[in-house]
């Protein structure tokens, strides 16, 4: 009896803590504002940083500012990260970095096809091929807003993570 009680932690214990997949999605999309994290491109930091989730780790990077959302002890390992690019105060671009292993590989997955879905409900189908998606909208003032999605496949199939990147292209003369 004690043996198997022995097992059952060492296999718990093993198993490392679990993403919370509707909180990471909420996180990334269930906002009434902006196309991800409730942040529109143009925003200041100062209202970004001020709204910035509980849950998450504020870190200044220099011109990029960073939330960080880690189970266990590395985000890029199981977890989530939005970095902000920050120019004169104001946000220029913003990604999402969303890292699962083990068990969390397939949770990271499913965030994946949610976080394409909600882009395809705000801006279309875009262009997706293999795993990677592409949008392209017009931007108030000119040029185009680009949003990115990326899905990777690691050589270890208990390994899945994806990034979103969003941008405004340079307004075209």
């Amino acid at each position: 009896m004690i043996l198997l009680l022995l097992c059952a932690v060492a296999l718990t214990g093993c198993s490392g803590p679990e993403l919370n997949q509707q909180e990471i999605i909420e996180m990334l999309t269930k906002h009434d504002r902006g196309l991800l994290v409730g942040v529109e491109l143009g925003d200041t930091w100062k209202d970004v940083e001020a709204r910035t989730p509980k849950k998450m780790k504020l870190n200044h990077l220099g011109k990029n500012k960073q939330w960080r959302y880690a189970v266990g002890d590395k985000a890029h390992k199981n977890g989530m990260y939005v970095t902000f690019d920050v120019e004169q105060g104001k946000v220029v671009s913003l990604s999402a970095s969303i890292n699962g292993n083990e068990k969390n590989a397939v949770i990271v997955r499913k965030l994946f096809d949610q976080v394409i879905a909600h882009f395809k409900a705000k801006l279309g189908d875009g262009d997706c091929d293999k795993g990677n998606c592409l949008w392209q909208k017009p931007a108030a003032g000119g040029g185009k807003t680009i949003v990115k999605g990326a899905g990777h496949k690691f050589k270890d199939p208990l390994a899945y993570a994806f990034e979103v990147k969003i941008k405004q292209a340079a307004k075209t003369k």
